[in-house]
Formats: structure tokens, sequence, C-alpha cells
């Protein structure tokens, strides 16, 4: 199943990597193993993966092969739904590696574990995620030709536009595609790119057929913009103005080695969920292949959708929205306990078979005299009454009684004399039995082990969570051959009716989960038919199960809205029609607020300036970078401020070091300023960049 690549965080997996065969383009697949429900990468493991990173930046581009895999535990709707976030997890781990790398992406769930089911449901090589890759087909045979990384990276990216902060640079997402079928696909940022089939040509306006890569970028957040080196200054007759932006897109064809480029009279459509419509004054720019600067270029169109439309449906695609209205009533169908008789008797968290919601009465809580188990209906409350003095003997026996509130969950003891003495056979004396197991202790369970024949028992009871045993001795039943045989025939009974309600109890149980999965199922699969129609390439793509897992992450939200809401389907959307491949925005000149012209200076700790030839700015509550160009001696350079509204500044010398720079001065309101700089190493994310600009 091919999917696009990753653009988020890396997501953390706790794994182990298998060693890589460093010798060739092709190495033996990697296994990575996870712990049950995993999503933590540790530290050893996270080099591992930079190690292979390192490899394929040399060779690459190259066409990943990742499906994830899990065990047996839990049900199989969910088993899937972990074995894709595990692949779009490594798949984020390694997605920084190099421009170009395609990924495949597949999950199996517990489809083909590597043992058998039946050794273990809880096996750690089946928790696992595979990967495998090998070098794609970018060609370039010459002797002093790039290398194939650099020849893909050259083909995706504008000839105006070097990355100020490579390591940091947005990856792209790479989308392999057949240009002679309608093409269509949606982004990591909910964006949907729709290409009419047989609209992609090459150099010499011949249609291209085969397996093209599209590329796909988009920025609309300051650092990342930044980072990317993208230029947010236009020109205009008023001097230079700065783009205040509302999405940039960079988008790219080429197919071995070759630039592609759209057919002309043809249009690359970006369908944009949005929140809300686009304030007045935006449109769209193109920024020009042959000077680097930005025009208008392409065109916009907005949908509207009624005021009912709540803005959680943004970036829910139709399919979805049309599968959660239809399978709405089978996804809320609360599935019943699948919990055993045995199971549940041995868990903590169950009361006789019962589930105990530990959220609302501490385990603590159960231990007290008071407990409250004691007062909820259809909770059995029973209890051991020691005997009064009268009842101990010069030997120093413990007896007592059993006392149930209602037996009817334990029908078994009824077989029993319900006043009849047990003898406790312990090592604790009277005073310890009393505090232990007396009469201010409330049971939720109870089994009394025991065969006819034989003189020693064992009597076990839950309390607070946990099964406590007492040894006891039944001879004072059978005192006499009569009330002997009568003891072991009463013995027979209580065995054979705790085994026939255990019996009946699971055999009711599982029939209960096959009706709920059977209906469930029924419903859900009529809501996927219901919703192909709709369906985008990718979506199509995927099995029932899959996009199952899909739509999940759209549900919650779903559930907040009301019937009126779900049923309006438009949304809010911007179409914004491109000309050609490259890079265009939707941008309006910003209007910077309480301008102020500063001379500003820059020193260091020891006095020094710093010769900067570029700055960028980024304001307080503004989507935007403000540009300026310095005279390379950092001393006397003007700079157009918004007082007390910069958020962060950075400086760029000839030589193409960055410095994080200080804004206190720029917003104190002064004419003259002294701006304090520090050298920074090259930043490996965008959250690096953050971080160093919030300092």
């Amino acid at each position: 199943m091919l999917r696009p690549t990753t653009l988020s965080a890396a997501l953390l997996l706790h794994c182990v990597l298998s060693a890589q065969d460093s010798a060739t383009n092709s190495p033996a697949p990697a296994t990575i193993n996870f712990e049950t429900a995993s999503c933590v990468i540790d530290v050893a493991a996270q080099e591992q993966l930079d190690a292979i990173c390192d490899r394929i930046a040399q060779v690459g581009p190259v066409r990943v092969s990742i499906i994830g895999h899990t065990d047996r535990r839990g049900t199989k709707e969910y088993n899937i739904a972990l074995s894709e976030r595990r692949s779009e997890a490594v798949r984020a781990a390694l997605a920084h590696c190099a421009p170009g790398v395609r990924f495949e992406l597949a999950w199996q769930g517990e489809e083909s574990p590597l043992l058998p089911a039946e050794e273990s449901d809880d096996v750690v090589q089946n928790r696992r995620v595979e990967v495998a890759w090998e070098l794609a087909d970018v060609r370039g045979t010459e002797q002093d030709a790039p290398a194939p990384a650099a020849v893909f990276d050259a083909l995706h990216r504008h000839p105006f536009v070097a990355p100020l902060m490579p390591m940091a640079d947005k990856v792209r997402e790479v989308f392999s595609v057949d240009p002679g079928q309608p093409i269509s696909f949606m982004a990591s940022d909910g964006v949907t790119v729709n290409i009419a089939a047989n609209s992609i040509v090459d150099a010499n306006d011949n249609l291209v057929s085969g397996t093209v890569d599209i590329s796909y970028r988009s920025f609309s957040e300051p650092y990342s913009i930044i980072a990317s080196g993208i230029p947010m200054h236009l020109e205009t007759a008023h001097g230079t103005e700065h783009f205040e932006t509302a999405g940039m897109y960079e988008l790219y064809a080429s197919q071995n080695g070759q630039k592609l480029r759209l057919k002309p009279g043809v249009n690359i459509e970006l369908a944009r969920p949005e929140q809300a419509a686009l304030p007045e004054g935006f449109g769209p720019y193109v920024l020009t292949a042959s000077t680097g600067e930005w025009e208008t270029g392409g065109s916009l169109a907005q949908t509207i959708a009624p005021s009912a439309v709540a803005p959680s449906f943004q970036s829910m695609s139709r399919a979805v929205q049309v599968f959660l209205r239809k399978a709405g009533d089978d996804l809320a169908r609360k599935e019943p306990d699948p919990a055993l008789f045995d199971a549940r008797r041995d868990a903590w968290n169950y009361v006789y078979v019962t589930k105990w919601d530990s959220g609302d009465v501490s385990r603590r809580s159960w231990e007290k005299s008071s407990n409250p188990f004691r007062k909820l209906a259809g909770i059995p409350a029973i209890q051991l009454l020691p005997g009064s003095v009268q009842h101990y003997n010069r030997t120093g026996e413990i007896l007592f009684n059993v006392w149930f509130a209602d037996n009817k969950y334990h029908p078994e003891w009824r077989h029993l004399r319900r006043l009849q003495w047990w003898k406790y056979s312990g090592t604790e004396g009277r005073n310890v039995f009393k505090q232990l197991y007396g009469r201010r202790h409330w049971y939720q369970d109870i089994e009394l082990q025991a065969a006819p024949g034989e003189d020693h028992a064992v009597l076990r009871v839950k309390e607070a969570g946990r099964w406590l045993e007492l040894p006891v001795a039944v001879g004072r039943n059978a005192m006499s051959e009569a009330e002997a045989k009568r003891w072991d025939r009463d013995l027979v009974k209580y065995n054979a009716t705790a085994s026939n309600k255990e019996e009946q109890f699971d055999r009711a149980t599982n029939s209960r989960h096959r009706r709920w999965a059977t209906r469930r199922t029924r419903g859900i699969q009529k809501a996927y038919e219901a919703a192909r129609p709709s369906m985008t390439q990718r979506e199509d793509s995927m099995s029932m199960d899959a996009f199952r897992a899909y739509t999940s992450t759209f549900q919650m939200r779903f559930n907040g809205m009301d019937s009126t809401q779900r049923s309006a389907f438009a949304s809010i959307s911007t179409r914004f029609n491109l000309d050609d491949f490259g890079v265009y925005n939707i941008d309006r000149i910003m209007k910077m607020p309480e301008q102020l012209q500063v001379l500003a200076s820059t020193t260091n700790a020891d006095q020094e300036a710093f010769p900067w030839v570029r700055a960028y700015a980024v304001l307080e509550g503004e989507n935007s970078v403000i540009t300026y160009w310095g005279n390379a001696t950092g001393r006397g350079d003007i700079m157009l401020v918004a007082r007390g509204r910069m958020k962060s500044l950075f400086l760029v010398d000839a030589d193409g070091r960055i410095a994080r720079a200080s804004v206190e001065g720029l917003n104190s309101g002064n004419a003259r300023c002294d701006v304090q700089w520090q050298l920074m190493e090259q930043p490996k994310t965008i959250a690096e960049v953050q971080a160093v600009a919030s300092r």
C-alpha cells in the first residue's frame, strides 16, 4: 500500500533494530520490535535509525518498504490501527534521511506472525515493523554527475531558493503516481492535490507515462519558512513589502532524473480545508523560476459552508463524513465485556464477575471497614463470623461461619449447611485471625476448594481485589459416618453446580460478544460501501479495516456534533489552482504595527560586531517573516521594526554563519540600540529553531 512521507515530528518507538549489511545497496530487512502497545524509541534504537539515514543520504534517493505487525492481543480492528501507527512512526523517524526518499507503507495487524499464535498471544517477535530499502531508478550516469540525492533535490527545488538551515528544512512528501490516470492524494496537512489525467509533460511537451514522482511541501509557520530560504518580501511601487501568509506550497514532478511540468492550459488543484473564510486582501502569488521574484499567479475560489457546519469538519474528507454518519451508532455501540468467568475472578478490578471502576473508588478505600461494595446492588457481600469465646476449645481451635447477604450469586453454597462451622487450620492465633479475617472485613467473592473424602480444604475469599487462602479442616462436618456421607454428597453437588455456573456464564458471554461483533461489523461494512463513491484515491486504496482506523482520528470531533452539523456535508474550503509546478502562496501585504526606524549595531560578550548581510525577524502574533539587508559591518544598519512586537531575530553573514540576536533593544522604542548576538550551530529541527528563538 503506497503512502506519502509523513512530515510530523518523529514519533518515538521503543524498539530494537537489527544490524544492516553495509556492503550492499539493498541490505537485509531490519526488524524493529515493540513493547506491548508501545510507541517510544530508546536512544540506542534511534542511533541505529540514524545510521541507516546516513547511508541513505549517501546513495539516495531510495525506496523504503515499511510493514507493521502486532501480536494477537486485542481485537483485530485495534491491531490493524496499531500496526499502522507503528509503520507511520518508523517512517517519521526515517523521514529526515534525505530528499527523494519514497516510502511504501503497509500494515497487517496480527495476520502475519513470525511465531505461531498458539505458542503465545504475547510474542515480542510478532510486535514488529519490517524495514527494507533499495535504490530508486534515478539516472545520471556521467562520471562527474552529482550524487542521486543531489539530483533529486535539484529537480524538486526552486532554482532561486537555497535553505538557510538545511537540516531543519521541511522534508518533502513524495508521491509516486501514474500520470495517465486522474491524480488525487491527500498530504499530511489535510490538503488534497488533484491533477487531471494526461496533464504532465516533459521538456519537449510530450506526455509522459510510467511512474512519476511528485514532491509536496507546505509552509504556514514563520520558522519553517526561514529555514527553507523561501523569500517573504515583495518589491512594489512603495518599496519592499513583507508578506503575511495563509499558506505557501511547493510542488515539483520528475521522472528518471528529468524535471517535468504541467501541460499548458491545465491546472493543479489544491483543495484546502479551512476553519474560516480567508480574510480580505489575501491573493495568489507564484515565485517565478526566471527571476525568483513573487508575481500574481494561480487563482483562488472559496466555498463557504452553512453556519451550522462546525469548524471540526475542517480536514475531514467527504468520505470520512459519510462513513462516520452512517456508522455512528455501530461505532458507538459499547462492546460487552469479553472476559470469561475465570479471568474475571482472578482480576483485581472485578468484584465477583462485575468490573469495578477503580477511578471512582480507590483500592485503598476497599480496605476500609465501611467497604463501598457492601452498599452496591448486585454485588456480593460476604463475611466470616468467628465463633464467640465458648466456641474456642482448650486446644485453641478457631471456628467460624460463612455469612452471605444474598447467596443468589453463589448457588453452589446452597448445597452446604448454612450455619455449619469451619475450623481454621492455619498458623494465625485467635486475635490475629479476628483482626485479619473477622467481622470488620467484607468479601466480594468466595470459593471452596475441597474434594469428597478429604479432611483438609482451602477456603478462598476475595478482599480489596486480592484473593486470600484460608486452610480449613472439614472434619467437624463429618463427625459420624452418616454426616461424612452427607458431606460428600453435598460437596459433589457443590462442585457440579459451581462448574455448571461457570460454563453457562462463559457460553452467554461468548454469545453476547458474537452478536455484538456481527451486528457492528455489518453496520460498518454498509457505511464503508456508502462512503466509497466519495473516497479520494488514497482512501480508496485502503482496506475496510485500514479506512476504519483512519477515520478514528476524526471520530471524537464528529461525536461532538449535533444532527444538523452532521448532515451538513459542505465545509469551508479553498480551491487554489496552480498554473504549473513550482512555489506558490496565498498571501497579503503585511501592515506592520507602530513602525519605527532604528539605527542598530551588533555586539557580543567580547564587544565584537557581527557582519551580517541578511536578517530575518518574526513578530508576535504575525504569520510573517521580515527580511533585512545589512551593510556587512554590523554597525549602523537601519531596521524598520514594530516596537514591542519583535519576537525573534536571526542574523546571517556572507559566509552563511547564523547568529541568534536579542530583540530587547528593538522593542525598547529607542531610535538607536545595540543588538546582542551569539553564534549558533546549524539547527537540526524546526523545534530546535523555535527553542533557540524563544531564549
